[in-house]
């Protein structure tokens, strides 16, 4: 049964529809050089070998049956997204592992010595200079319905990449990092 089980669990996103791209509501700097200083919500993700980020989604109560962490760079240049990577070859991605965490457990006063421990890794992100971006790899999530869901992001890869990092500035469209949920 388990094995007939997940490949239909995997092939549900081609039969669903997105109900919602969820933005994050709350962002959080995690900064190693500072690891007392909370700098309580912020716009701009960042994630480096010196700085990571966490961010919490209030996650909507909905008849989603399927769940998973989406990731889009908006390179249209009508809408002026921003977002820089810095260190890596043009051929060469920046990649990020995105951890779950406890429910609930970023606030605003989360700092780098403070923060949760996490769960597990749900997703390896890959970033290109061109904005092009996919997975390496993902595991479905178990849908947080009506709950907080956080997660923390941070370098997959930091003695390789060292010097390199990504940022972005969180929009009110699919511009960096979404919480995606799917019904059929």
């Amino acid at each position: 049964m388990r094995a007939a089980f997940f490949p239909g669990l995997f092939g549900l996103t081609a039969l669903a529809e997105t109900v919602v791209h969820d933005f994050p509501h709350l962002v959080i700097p995690l900064d190693s050089t500072a690891p007392d200083k909370a700098y309580n919500t912020q716009e701009t993700f960042t994630i480096s070998n010196l700085n990571w980020t966490a961010a919490n989604w209030d996650v909507p109560s909905n008849g989603a049956i399927y769940c998973k962490i989406g990731f889009t760079i908006n390179t249209d240049p009508q809408r002026g997204a921003p977002w820089n990577i810095w260190g890596v070859d043009d051929n060469e991605p920046y990649l990020i592992n995105v951890a779950e965490l406890p429910n609930d457990s970023i606030k605003k006063n989360t700092t780098y010595a403070n923060q949760p421990k996490p769960l597990d890794n749900v997703a390896t992100l890959a970033v290109y200079k061109s904005g092009y971006t996919n997975f390496t790899w993902s595991r479905p999530l178990v849908c947080q319905k009506g709950q907080v869901a956080s997660f923390l992001l941070q370098p997959a890869e930091p003695q390789r990449q060292w010097d390199s990092g990504l940022s972005w500035y969180e929009l009110d469209y699919p511009h960096g990092i979404t919480y995606d949920m799917y019904v059929p």
